[in-house]
């Protein structure tokens, strides 16, 4: 990979966590759309989903995230990493990954990962800590959105994204422009993830065990690593200041392409939560 910048857990215990279902809808109503006033960036959440093809209510999870993201079409992005217990059994298909791991472990006491997966499904909003905690549960997601929505539909950080893959080298090449719309009271870190859609592969569902279900928004690779890249090492960026990054890297040719997105977020260096998030298509050069 290159990029170029400017600037084992208790079966049981699992099995018990993992059994809680919830029945749709899960939202009954979205007071935010996407009919807002042009000039500021719309303010996006980043939900990453935990999840594993052997977790019996981790397709629950990826409904649910679906569900939010047609009543708030313009707020949600959202990543399933593939990593813990679930994600380890064989016989599946394989998306882990090294970003996996680190974020969510490998489903042992002794590698729990950054956010210490211990059961599945699970997942961080923005990576932020709630009470100390930064895992949130399913049933959580909606009302934890919509909090973030009700301080401010609007950031002060605009990402854009433009990407172009190469079908003769296989080369995927990403360009994210960071725009600062107000102060910003923090040291800026740049992540830029790769995710595909519409993945027909094993996942056990509730009872059953399908061979052909549809896995979307899988993590399939880092453009600059688990963490990202400092974009700012000054605890304060002025308003109307602009990043440019372009990264690339060599796409693994069993991938889709055209089902494939570049999720690019900036973190708070510090507290590593997620200030604002976009994602685009890659288009296809030939």
């Amino acid at each position: 990979m290159k990029y170029y910048s400017r600037i084992i857990i208790v079966f049981a215990a699992l099995f018990a966590f993992a059994c809680d279902t919830v029945e749709g809808p899960y939202i009954e109503k979205s007071s935010f759309d996407c009919n807002y006033e042009p000039g500021l960036p719309v303010r996006k959440i980043l939900i990453e989903d935990f999840t594993g093809w052997n977790c019996p209510n981790c397709p629950e999870a990826a409904r649910i995230i679906e569900d939010i993201a047609d009543r708030y079409p313009c707020h949600l992005v959202s990543i399933a990493v593939h990593a813990g217990y679930f994600a380890q059994f064989e016989g599946g298909p394989e998306f882990t990954t090294d970003i996996g791991f680190e974020l969510g472990g490998d489903g042992t006491l002794e590698n729990p990962g950054f956010f210490n997966v211990s059961f599945q499904p699970i997942g961080t909003l923005n990576r932020k800590q709630w009470n100390d905690e930064y895992k949130v549960q399913k049933e959580q997601w909606a009302d934890l959105l919509v909090s973030f929505l009700e301080e401010d539909v609007f950031s002060n950080i605009g990402i854009e994204i433009s990407n172009e893959f190469d079908t003769a080298s296989n080369v995927l090449t990403s360009t994210v422009k960071t725009t600062t719309y107000g102060e910003v009271q923090s040291k800026l870190s740049l992540v830029v993830y790769i995710t595909e859609s519409h993945i027909l592969a094993k996942q056990v569902d509730g009872g059953q065990t399908f061979d052909n279900y549809e896995h979307n928004h899988v993590l399939r690779s880092g453009l600059n690593g688990t963490w990202g890249e400092e974009i700012s090492i000054i605890g304060t960026v002025a308003s109307n200041t602009v990043f440019t990054n372009t990264l690339s890297d060599t796409l693994n040719a069993e991938w889709v392409p055209e089902n494939c997105k570049v999720i690019a977020f900036v973190t708070n260096t510090d507290t590593k939560e997620v200030i604002q998030v976009e994602e685009h298509e890659v288009v296809i050069v030939e």
